[in-house]
């Protein structure tokens, strides 16, 4: 059985034909019927590497870990993204990009008016709450902040 590192290296050997079949796995009986909502042969699915199946086998198991391990595995694109606004020809959006990117980097958080989207902190926080995440993954992962989502999720660890 994967551990969250090991998961999350594995994630990132995938190509991205793989990573959308095994997401897709998880909402279909067989890889066949995930092949083909995916628009691939069957045998192609049937021929991917043992890697694909263990990943699926963590996901399967492991929804709150998996989750946030795709996250984090695409926090270096998404930020790509993000900068990416910087050289934006609307002159509106290269500034409140600007500002987004300063502010995290001084420790202010961007505050929304409209409804608060849960973040993967946020998700973790309840994953310790029940348990899905045990507290030595999350020393092990995030050592800085480790407290602090203790002190959230009322866990003594």
């Amino acid at each position: 059985m994967l551990d969250g590192q090991e998961f999350a290296e594995l994630w990132n050997k995938l190509t991205p034909t793989q990573k959308r079949f095994a997401v897709a796995i998880q909402e279909h009986p067989n890889k066949k019927e995930a092949a083909q909502a995916i628009g691939i042969t069957p045998q192609t699915a049937y021929n991917f590497s043992s890697d694909v199946d263990a990943v699926i086998e963590y996901m399967t198991n492991n929804i709150a870990l998996a989750t946030l391990g795709i996250l984090q595995a695409n926090a270096t694109k998404a930020a790509m993204v993000k900068a990416k606004g910087l050289d934006s020809k609307n002159e509106k959006i290269a500034q409140d990009v600007a500002t987004e990117i300063i502010e995290r980097n001084i420790g202010k958080v961007p505050q929304r008016n409209e409804n608060r989207e849960i973040t993967w902190q946020d998700e973790l926080i309840e994953a310790l709450k029940s348990g899905t995440i045990k507290p030595e993954y999350v020393k092990q992962m995030y050592p800085d902040l480790a407290a602090d989502f203790f002190r959230k999720a009322g866990v003594d660890a």
